[in-house]
């Protein structure tokens, strides 16, 4: 498991990302992360469940919890955002 570091574009507190998500590793960040599946379906880590996100469902993480994930779908596509936690 690794620690993912969240570079924000120009100074914001929010990054979204277009992704074709086959295989994503388990990680973790400091961020609050949101995944909405555009197309196929991706299967889902988050902590110790595990589980099926198909077309148009939505999943949020809070930070700090491992997530990761990937599909056996050539044509799966996903948005993540990330955003900046103001907690210290």
């Amino acid at each position: 498991m690794r620690k993912e570091y969240i570079k924000y574009p120009f100074d914001l507190p929010i990054k979204i990302s277009y992704l074709n998500i086959k295989n994503y590793p388990i990680h973790w960040h400091n961020s609050m992360e949101i995944i909405y599946v555009l197309k196929g379906s991706l299967h889902i880590k988050i902590d110790t469940d595990s589980f099926m996100l198909n077309e148009k469902e939505v999943e949020s993480m809070i930070e700090n919890i491992q997530n990761g994930g990937g599909t056996t779908e050539d044509t799966s596509s996903a948005t993540e955002s990330t955003a900046e936690s103001t907690a210290q």
